[in-house]
């Protein structure tokens, strides 16, 4: 039978207005700090993945619950609110001001069409004043999409960038895919060198639960699973509630406009181990002597065997003389004809 768009919108639309207007047909109420929004669980299954196991879940063992109860905790009822218009009335609600914060709620709950929106509304609002923001969640909900959209504006703005608080907190597999994906597009290539240098020379601030360049925000792996249930997306819900008329609750890990402090920095001996690696990323033929001297006089390249051999490999090339490995700080002979 063919698809008509036009009944499809009438359905959708009937079943908008009884959700606003019929509470007593809901068999699904949230609660999300004082705010109750009343649901029902066919229609939030269907559209919702995260709903989906949970409820079914809960319900597994026969259907004791009427009106099945649960709290959310890290979603903002308002957002929450603009989620249940997008999927009961098909309203637009996205704005520059709600995307994030919209973006990561659908990402928790799992509503995959509402992700692709999300994702669409951000990559063309992109600009000076949200780009670190949007990259930051982009890294922490793991989306290709939008990363491959940001990265041509990181390497337009990467002086602006390294300058950031995002950057230096960067993860070593983060850092390493911005270099592939647009290492040889940053222009001039000493500033990749720079952003290189400070990366690999950042000292990471002490975050309270969080060490070694570890997430540790989701403090669930002590708890005993008579205690909790903890599903494949790493929501949390009590699992002593379940099959009974009490209420269950989801906590997300996101705190609001947190996201930066949830980013998994590299701790200190990490990234010194990883500077020859990521200064193979750079074409040192295309640098300024300033810039290869400047890496000749660096304490962390000169003490890491495979950065100093790379170093002076390229700066014998420069020089046009064959390569000889000095002992670690010797680099007298390879400074003087520079500067020749």
């Amino acid at each position: 039978m063919p698809y008509k768009p036009k009944l499809a919108a009438l359905v959708l639309q009937s079943l908008g207005k009884l959700q606003m207007t019929d509470e007593k047909l809901s068999d699904l109420q949230i609660r999300i700090d004082n705010r109750k929004f009343h649901c029902h669980r066919f229609h939030m299954c269907a559209c919702s993945e995260f709903f989906h196991i949970l409820l079914r879940t809960a319900t597994e063992k026969g259907d004791t619950m009427p009106v099945v109860i649960l709290t959310i905790k890290g979603i903002e009822p308002d957002t929450f609110e603009n989620i249940l218009g997008s999927i009961y009335r098909a309203e637009n609600n996205l704005t520059e001001q709600n995307m994030i914060d919209l973006w990561h709620a659908v990402s928790d709950l799992q509503i995959n069409f509402l992700v692709s929106e999300c994702e669409e509304f951000i990559m063309n609002k992109i600009s000076l004043s949200n780009y670190l923001n949007i990259y930051e969640s982009a890294v922490l909900l793991k989306s290709e999409r939008v990363l491959k959209s940001i990265y041509p504006f990181l390497v337009k703005h990467y002086r602006d960038f390294i300058r950031s608080q995002t950057f230096v907190a960067m993860s070593l597999e983060s850092f390493e895919q911005l270099l592939s994906e647009c290492g040889s597009a940053i222009q001039p290539p000493d500033l990749l060198v720079e952003s290189i240098i400070k990366w690999v020379s950042h000292v990471p601030e002490t975050i309270p639960g969080q060490e070694n360049g570890t997430d540790l925000q989701r403090e669930t792996d002590n708890a005993s699973e008579d205690d909790e249930y903890m599903d494949t997306y790493g929501k949390s819900f009590d699992s002593k509630e379940m099959g009974k008329q009490k209420p269950l609750e989801a906590i997300f890990v996101r705190q609001h406009g947190q996201d930066g402090l949830k980013l998994p920095e590299t701790d200190s001996a990490t990234r010194i181990n990883h500077v020859g690696r990521l200064l193979k990323e750079a074409d040192l033929d295309l640098v300024t002597k300033e810039c290869l001297k400047m890496l000749l006089d660096n304490a962390i390249v000169m003490e890491t065997r495979n950065a100093r051999e790379f170093v002076h490999m390229a700066v014998s090339k420069r020089i046009n003389e064959p390569f000889v490995e000095n002992p670690p700080g010797d680099n007298a002979y390879h400074k003087k004809c520079l500067i020749m």
